[in-house]
């Protein structure tokens, strides 16, 4: 054997991406290097293009839903399942050869424990960041540092117009340690391992089934429904131990709590055995997050909700020092195209800018169902969507990267 080379440390990593932890306290005490902070990243294009702004937004993609476990509880009443996968890219915020994947399936459905109706989702997702082919120093043996891991979550929400939903994410985490290289040439590699978990909550209220869901006609177009739908959530990210990579220190993980809002409000035309065809939608959110982890006189410790992030802040999503504020806002028109825009700042980010165009299949099928009046058609339109996104995040700065993938959902 000779002798080993250590992988790039977690910190030269977390650098490169802009992903250092933040301080909690700026005047008490000093920031705390975390490991692990690639958990942070959003492996989905819908929610890099949207500001990442996604705490408290029900979607049917089935990696923004890892953003709150409990959004699944929330999706799974309309939802039978989805997949979807991306980004990947070869030059991730232009530091050459790193990239980012991933993939997720969700499943959805309405239960009755105990007599109690429940919506429920769960969710496998998938996501690695590789950071290209390194060089053992002294040797010509090569190998491939990655950080990965696979997520298992589940989420219920109760039922009716007002709905208050739980969730929970396990995440099997392995990051690459060190390589040493063997006498052949070849390197043997090893990986720190462990588990993480997050806890989330979220709170829907449909103000049109509130309002008994009220319709009007338009000469030429018909009869048209409201649609309005408020969402906050909560989320409490990365709990778990503490990692130590090899000749390093124990580091903690990167816990993060995270807060915000959303709102969703478009017009849906009935279709007949088609369904019905959301003509215009708009997505409007706001957040904010903080990292819990500071420092105290026996090393490190956490905060136990919100971090130095106040309540105007997940409000207006703003940011400072040391909390990162996020905005999003989405037009949709005709399940047809959406057009997204997301802007971040704070905690390391200047106001960084996301944009992201996203196609959707279902519009045209339930237009050509409505035209033909096929029912095979029809039948399809009404579960059917597929969409592909494409997003550039960093927008205008050296940093700008643009990925894309796609989300296949099939609904009840």
């Amino acid at each position: 054997m000779r002798a080993p080379a250590l992988r790039p440390l977690a910190a030269a990593a977390l650098a490169l991406l802009g992903l250092a932890a933040a301080p909690a306290h700026a005047q008490t005490v000093r920031p705390v290097p975390a490991a692990l902070a690639f958990l942070d990243l959003a492996p989905a294009p819908a929610a890099l293009g949207f500001g990442d702004a996604t705490v408290a937004l029900p979607t049917a993609d089935a990696q923004v839903a890892l953003a709150n476990p409990a959004l699944l509880g929330l999706v799974g009443r309309d939802l039978t399942a989805a997949t979807s996968a991306g980004p990947g890219t070869a030059d991730w915020r232009g530091y050459g050869d790193i990239t980012l994947r991933g993939v997720a399936q969700m499943v959805g459905a309405s239960v009755r424990p105990f007599g109690m109706p429940l919506s429920v989702g769960a969710s496998y997702t998938r996501a690695a960041m590789g950071y290209g082919t390194q060089t053992i120093a002294g040797t010509e043996a090569t190998y491939r540092p990655t950080d990965r891991y696979d997520a298992l979550s589940l989420g219920a929400a109760t039922t009716g117009a007002v709905r208050v939903a739980f969730g929970a994410t396990g995440r099997y985490v392995s990051s690459t340690d060190r390589a040493v290289a063997r006498d052949d040439g070849a390197a043997d590699v090893n990986a720190v391992r462990g588990v993480t978990m997050d806890l989330g909550v979220a709170v829907s209220a449909d103000a049109m089934q509130l309002a008994g869901r009220p319709q009007f006609t338009l000469p030429v177009v018909g009869r048209l429904r409201p649609a309005l739908e408020a969402t906050v959530g909560y989320t409490q990210a990365h709990l778990g131990g503490r990692v130590r990579y090899t000749g390093g220190d124990w580091l903690p993980l990167p816990r993060t709590a995270r807060a915000g809002w959303s709102v969703t409000a478009g017009i849906d035309r009935p279709l007949g055995d088609a369904g019905t065809l959301r003509l215009v939608s708009l997505d409007l959110a706001r957040q904010a997050e903080s990292r819990l982890v500071h420092e105290t006189p026996e090393g490190y410790g956490y905060s136990i909700l919100t971090g130095d992030m106040g309540a105007a802040d997940a409000l207006l999503g703003r940011g400072d020092a040391l909390v990162t504020g996020r905005r999003g806002l989405r037009v949709a028109l005709l399940e047809t195209v959406a057009l997204s825009y997301g802007v971040f700042g704070g905690g390391g980010f200047d106001n960084q800018r996301a944009h992201a165009v996203e196609l959707r299949l279902a519009g045209p099928l339930k237009a050509a169902a409505a035209l033909t009046g096929n029912d095979a058609l029809a039948r399809t339109a009404r579960r059917l969507d597929l969409r592909w996104t494409r997003a550039t995040t960093f927008v205008g700065t050296p940093n700008e990267t643009t990925v894309s993938g796609f989300s296949l959902v099939v609904r009840r």
